[in-house]
């Protein structure tokens, strides 16, 4: 499992990360941790990602405040921190 692709979903309120995540996750089951913010959790679990045509680790978290853009081109692909 750990050499499936990461999946990277943002949600803006930590309250819609975690209904997503239950949603999306098999039988609403996930793992979650603290983010680098206490009011920011990171939840992940392994479901079938149909743009890959492969079962993916799926990441969701949130931000706290609005997303003003959906572009992450400028930050390093290194997903060592997610």
């Amino acid at each position: 499992e750990n050499n499936l692709p990461k999946v990277l979903m943002v949600a803006e309120k930590p309250s819609v990360a975690k209904l997503v995540a239950e949603s999306l996750a098999p039988n609403g089951k996930t793992r979650w941790r603290k983010g680098q913010s206490r009011a920011v959790q990171i939840f992940e679990f392994i479901a079938w990602f149909p743009p890959a045509r492969q079962k993916c680790r799926i990441i969701q978290t949130s931000t706290i405040g609005h997303i003003f853009g959906l572009d992450f081109a400028n930050r390093p692909h290194d997903t060592a921190d997610l």
